[in-house]
């Protein structure tokens, strides 16, 4: 039997019994986020029940985050969503050397990134897992900042657990060891488990995952989408989902509820 022993309480529960433990405490949250924070947790529903608790209460206290005030560090351009993998896994690109902290209101980056994490789980209900690509051309020491990078790494951990499915770093150049002897130390043995260093030449690799009319053709595959820095210096408030990609479903676009909710009908 799959569970975890208390030694305080000295009892065993297994997966089936932490989940339905934790569904009848938590009823608005997702079947899905409820099971990724029992994996996070070790299937230990004491421990995930905290840690559910302090996510709602973070999130309440975040508030609701508007995208189109966030519209000058969009312009930045430093990630899009482009395509799913074989699997199903949405996939965000991160153009790492965009990210220029001394340029930029790095508590807006934050939210930016808060927002991207919960439109990529909303794009894939079935696991509200996620696959990221980050490359690190023309990165330097003028984009790292450790503080950033390990708030970004804890919000990740504690709230939202399990919702990387794989991340490939491409491109590292020789200062990138410092910076994963950093984050390696912040993350969990599992996580850092599922984060791939690729050759100068991902192709392969990729191909594995992605399909090649998914894969845009600087990664070897076939699509003529290009999302230039140009690209992203004309959003608007209005283009903003034009803008920073799409085909985050089957329809090559993201489904619409994720941001225009029905209003609900004036009773008469």
């Amino acid at each position: 039997m799959d569970g975890y022993e208390n030694t305080n309480i000295a009892y065993v529960i297994d997966k089936d019994q932490a989940f339905y433990r934790l569904k009848g405490m938590f009823p608005d949250q997702s079947d899905n986020t409820i099971k990724r924070f029992l994996r996070g947790n070790q299937n230990n529903p004491d421990i995930a029940a905290e840690k559910i608790n302090d996510f709602i209460k973070w999130r309440r206290e975040l508030g609701e985050i508007d995208i189109t005030e966030l519209v000058p560090e969009l312009k930045r351009g430093m990630f899009h969503f482009y395509g799913r993998t074989k699997r199903g896994s949405p996939i965000v690109y991160i153009d790492i050397a965009r990210f220029l902290p001394k340029q930029l209101n790095l508590d807006n980056i934050v939210k930016l990134c808060i927002w991207a994490i919960e439109i990529l789980i909303e794009g894939n209900p079935q696991t509200e897992t996620f696959t990221v690509i980050v490359d690190y051309n023309n990165f330097g020491m003028k984009n790292v900042n450790r503080d950033f990078l390990k708030k970004v790494v804890h919000i990740y951990m504690a709230y939202y657990p399990e919702v990387l499915e794989t991340e490939y770093i491409i491109n590292a150049p020789w200062i990138f060891r410092t910076l994963w002897s950093w984050v390696k130390t912040w993350l969990d043995e599992k996580t850092a488990k599922k984060i791939s260093i690729l050759n100068k030449d991902p192709t392969q690799e990729f191909l594995q995952v992605i399909d090649r009319e998914n894969l845009e053709r600087r990664f070897g595959g076939s699509s003529d989408a290009v999302f230039s820095l140009e690209h992203f210096q004309s959003i608007t408030k209005e283009n903003i989902y034009q803008k920073i990609g799409n085909f985050m479903d089957n329809t090559g676009k993201f489904p619409d509820h994720l941001f225009y909710p029905e209003e609900e009908e004036e009773e008469e």
